[in-house]
């Protein structure tokens, strides 16, 4: 996109939620540019400094300032579209379109190669990825649709790896698109693919345990993720709440150093449990929703646990809403 305002010419190129910018002789922008805002930074002439504008119905208007450091923006950063250039316009809110099918190529690739480093960074890169689009837009929806598809023969090469995140996608799709999106995930991929409650529950071992042995550390975080949510989706039809919450909080960083005895887990966060919460909360259950102690007895993996939140009743909510 072309602009021309007070400062002089400017050319903008967006990819995904990055983007970059050229103006005047060798002035430069870099930065994210979300749902028609543009927030980075700039530098021009040996200067450089903090810059944040929004593009509405071809305009271009915002703030700047010198140097990187936060504060306020008070100068002025305005421009209008150039008549000259060929962006269109979406027919139904008058702001510029998105370039939705390198959106959706970098998003297949992104979830293809799996190149993020836990599931934290896969939930804020999807609801990012959603914030480009909106449900009341047919285009829009359309290209989810399409999107979801594409989603989907990726999981179905190697539905371990990816069946889990597939699901986070459906539910991060649901709340954002409140409900107008065609993503709804086919549960034989968890029926077939999760762990069969009878045979962890008989061996003791939590998926920690059979990821961490089949697939060793250097894809243990993938394949967790992923296989803990089929694991659990599949146990509704055979696992009591009980069960359910007792499965959830033993998957941790104690059964992760039962697994690779050359770790010393005392030392280290329990990152395995934050992924839990967060796969949980994208589910729509929020542990801060479930104030209250609670003691699970260690019936199937040979543990008890004395919780700082109610995992019981969040575990008879996710059993009778999935059951």
């Amino acid at each position: 996109m072309k602009f021309k305002g007070n400062f002089g010419e400017l050319t903008l190129n967006i990819n995904g939620t990055e983007a970059t910018g050229t103006y005047q002789e060798k002035g430069v922008l870099k930065g994210e540019f979300i749902n028609n805002t543009f927030k980075g930074q700039w530098k021009n002439k040996g200067m450089e400094g903090l810059v944040e504008f929004t593009i509405t119905d071809d305009k271009l208007e915002g703030n700047w300032k010198k140097g990187l450091e936060l504060g306020p923006m008070k100068g002025k950063w305005k421009g209008k579209l150039n008549a000259e250039d060929d962006t269109k316009q979406n027919s139904t809110n008058g702001t510029a379109i998105k370039d939705i099918g390198n959106l959706k190529k970098l998003y297949l690739t992104y979830f293809s190669d799996q190149t993020f480093d836990n599931v934290h960074d896969f939930i804020s890169r999807t609801n990012s990825l959603f914030e480009n689009f909106s449900w009341e837009s047919e285009i829009d929806c359309e290209a989810i649709s399409d999107l979801y598809k594409k989603l989907t023969e990726i999981t179905l090469t190697d539905s371990p790896r990816y069946g889990g995140y597939l699901y986070l996608f459906t539910k991060i799709s649901e709340k954002l698109g409140e409900g107008e999106y065609d993503t709804y995930f086919n549960w034989d991929i968890a029926l077939e693919h999760g762990y069969d409650w009878n045979d962890i529950t008989s061996s003791g071992e939590t998926v920690v345990h059979k990821v961490g042995k089949m697939y060793q550390k250097n894809k243990f975080d993938v394949y967790f993720t992923s296989l803990f949510v089929l694991t659990l989706l599949r146990s509704v039809d055979d696992a009591s709440a009980e069960g359910i919450a007792e499965f959830i909080v033993a998957n941790d960083i104690h059964a992760y150093g039962e697994v690779f005895k050359d770790v010393d887990v005392s030392i280290l966060e329990d990152y395995i449990a934050d992924y839990v919460i967060a796969i949980l909360d994208t589910d729509g259950y929020d542990i801060h929703d479930y104030e209250g102690e609670c003691t699970i007895n260690g019936i199937y993996f040979n543990r008890g646990f004395d919780m700082g939140y109610d995992y019981l009743r969040l575990a008879e909510d996710f059993r009778d809403s999935n059951i």
